[in-house]
Protein backbone atom coordinates (compact mmCIF):
# COMPACT_ATOMS: atom_id res chain seq x y z
CA UNK A 1 0.00 0.00 0.00
CA UNK A 2 3.05 2.56 0.87
CA UNK A 3 4.26 2.03 -2.93
CA UNK A 4 0.87 2.60 -4.46
CA UNK A 5 0.68 5.73 -2.15
CA UNK A 6 4.05 6.96 -3.01
CA UNK A 7 3.50 6.41 -6.95
CA UNK A 8 -0.28 7.77 -6.59
CA UNK A 9 1.58 10.96 -4.52
CA UNK A 10 4.21 11.25 -7.81
CA UNK A 11 1.77 11.08 -10.14
CA UNK A 12 -0.12 13.88 -9.03
CA UNK A 13 3.02 15.93 -8.63
CA UNK A 14 3.77 15.51 -12.27
CA UNK A 15 0.26 16.30 -13.42
CA UNK A 16 0.13 19.18 -11.65
CA UNK A 17 3.79 21.15 -10.94
CA UNK A 18 5.42 18.97 -13.99
CA UNK A 19 8.45 21.74 -13.96
CA UNK A 20 8.99 20.78 -10.13
CA UNK A 21 8.36 16.84 -10.89
CA UNK A 22 10.35 16.69 -13.81
CA UNK A 23 13.78 18.43 -12.05
CA UNK A 24 13.26 16.38 -8.77
CA UNK A 25 12.44 12.63 -10.63
CA UNK A 26 15.27 13.24 -13.19
CA UNK A 27 17.43 16.38 -11.52
CA UNK A 28 21.59 15.26 -11.18
CA UNK A 29 21.03 14.66 -7.69
CA UNK A 30 18.41 12.42 -7.71
CA UNK A 31 17.30 8.10 -8.04
CA UNK A 32 14.84 7.81 -10.87
CA UNK A 33 14.73 4.35 -11.34
CA UNK A 34 13.00 3.29 -8.22
CA UNK A 35 9.76 4.46 -10.85
CA UNK A 36 11.04 1.59 -12.96
CA UNK A 37 11.09 -0.81 -9.71
CA UNK A 38 7.69 -0.48 -9.70
CA UNK A 39 7.18 -2.03 -13.04
CA UNK A 40 8.36 -5.49 -11.05
CA UNK A 41 5.38 -5.34 -8.65
CA UNK A 42 2.82 -7.62 -8.90
CA UNK A 43 0.02 -5.24 -8.13
CA UNK A 44 -1.41 -3.87 -11.60
CA UNK A 45 -2.47 -0.60 -10.05
CA UNK A 46 1.29 0.78 -8.84
CA UNK A 47 2.46 -0.49 -12.33
CA UNK A 48 -0.17 1.74 -13.54
CA UNK A 49 0.49 4.67 -11.71
CA UNK A 50 4.48 4.49 -12.60
CA UNK A 51 3.18 4.59 -16.21
CA UNK A 52 1.07 7.17 -15.79
CA UNK A 53 3.99 9.35 -13.49
CA UNK A 54 6.94 8.83 -16.59
CA UNK A 55 3.98 9.69 -19.49
CA UNK A 56 3.60 13.06 -17.64
CA UNK A 57 7.23 13.48 -17.60
CA UNK A 58 7.55 12.75 -21.23
CA UNK A 59 4.73 14.57 -22.07
CA UNK A 60 6.60 17.65 -20.65
CA UNK A 61 9.79 17.22 -21.97
CA UNK A 62 7.96 16.50 -25.61
CA UNK A 63 5.81 19.71 -25.29
CA UNK A 64 9.10 21.60 -24.74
Amino acid sequence: MRKYAAVVVLREFAEKLPVITFNKLFGPNSDFMFLFKCFDEHRENVRLESAQVIHFCIKHISDR
